[in-house]
């Protein structure tokens, strides 16, 4: 049985990279598509990480080689397709060695790889995913999510227009969506009650600081609009 590992690619934080691999869960999850969720996310903070958002995510600390271990073992025994796991940030070096180490156990097995880089108009953004990209090179599919992250119609200069990121364009052929921007006391309720957007699109939970009609909408219509985009590279989630 084929199978799939999408990760995010980590190191810059604050760019709204849980948020997006949350949302790309409750696509999953909405049109049942089996999937094991994982948070590799590091710090440990309360409201940190993809299991923070969804709950079935299992925490790993992959550094360390009982995690790499339970990682590889699930990975080998599930009979879901998809694999997703979410970085922390400042997970450099360490995800590089998480990679290497996992392509090569994984080596031979009808096994494939999707790396996602989340850019906002943050020059450092960029810089991160080239820096990952100089790494992963041809092993993995790559999918650019533009998330304008609080910032409506946002223009993604650097991405946009430097050398580097127009040499990655044209040798790793990444696929590139938009993730639009989220009003940011919706950003709060959500990190602050360990919910999704599709939680509080669905009505499923009552967060005190968002009651009223107006942001169930506002859910609604971030969600579906990213629901679109990840139907245009399911070539690549899938």
């Amino acid at each position: 049985m084929s199978k799939r590992i999408i990760f995010s690619m980590g190191a810059r934080g604050g760019v709204g990279k849980t948020t997006v691999i949350s949302a790309l869960a409750d696509w999953y999850a909405e049109n049942n598509i089996p999937v094991e969720l994982f948070d590799f996310d590091d710090e440990n903070k309360a409201n940190s990480g993809l299991s923070h958002f969804q709950k079935s995510a299992r925490k790993v600390h992959v550094d360390k080689r009982d995690g790499l271990d339970v990682f590889i073992d699930v990975v080998d025994a599930t009979s879901r397709p998809i694999i997703l796991a979410d970085f922390g940030a400042r997970s450099g070096r360490m995800t590089f060695a998480w990679f290497d180490k996992t392509f090569e156990y994984l080596k031979g097995l009808d096994v494939t790889f999707t790396a996602i880089g989340v850019v906002t108009t943050d020059p450092g953004s960029v810089t991160s995913v080239l820096e990952w990209a100089d790494h992963l090179k041809k092993r993995v599919d790559y999918l650019i999510v533009l998330n304008e992250h609080q910032t409506e119609q946002a223009v993604f200069d650097v991405w946009e227009t430097s050398d580097q990121a127009e040499r990655l364009r044209k040798e790793l052929k990444p696929k590139v969506i938009r993730f639009s921007s989220i009003n940011p006391d919706l950003q709060k309720g959500i990190s602050n009650h360990g919910a999704s957007l599709l939680d509080v699109a669905q009505k499923k939970v009552q967060i005190p600081e968002l009651v009223g009609s107006r942001w169930t909408i506002r859910a609604q219509q971030v969600y579906h609009a990213a629901s679109k985009e990840f139907a245009k590279v399911k070539d690549v989630l899938l």
